[in-house]
């Protein structure tokens, strides 16, 4: 059976600005332009083998802190399902590239986030 992960997210795509010194308000970080978060971890996760042998499915729900300059700084999972499920959610996420911060008043500002991924066999 061939398994992918879907995913909904609270990530935002960035918006457009005609001069790049200026930073838009942006209430949650963003994949920068060209990538977006559901394509970056339909790529990044692999279903575990034991998950799919006993056809385990269903969402893990992590927090996730980026900092002002982009980093995942602070990952943990506040909904687990399956401890090979949960890890190779976690696995995914660390492995994100830098973000484009959430932007505050024209600066940018760390800021907490919940991404669900959800785990369904096909």
């Amino acid at each position: 059976t061939e398994a992918a992960p879907a995913l909904a997210t609270a990530f935002t795509p960035a918006p457009a600005s005609e001069n790049s010194r200026v930073l838009v308000d942006r209430p949650a970080p963003a994949f920068p332009l060209g990538q977006s978060l559901a394509t970056f971890i339909a790529t990044e996760v692999a279903y575990p083998d034991i998950a799919v042998e006993y056809a385990i499915e269903g969402t893990v729900v992590l927090e996730v802190e980026v900092s002002k300059t982009g980093q995942v700084k602070y990952l943990r999972t506040i909904r687990p399902l399956f401890a090979p499920l949960d890890a190779a959610a976690v696995a995914a996420v660390g492995r994100m590239p830098r973000l484009l911060p959430a932007v505050e008043e024209g600066r940018p500002v760390a800021r907490r986030m919940m991404i669900p991924l959800k785990f369904t066999l096909r």
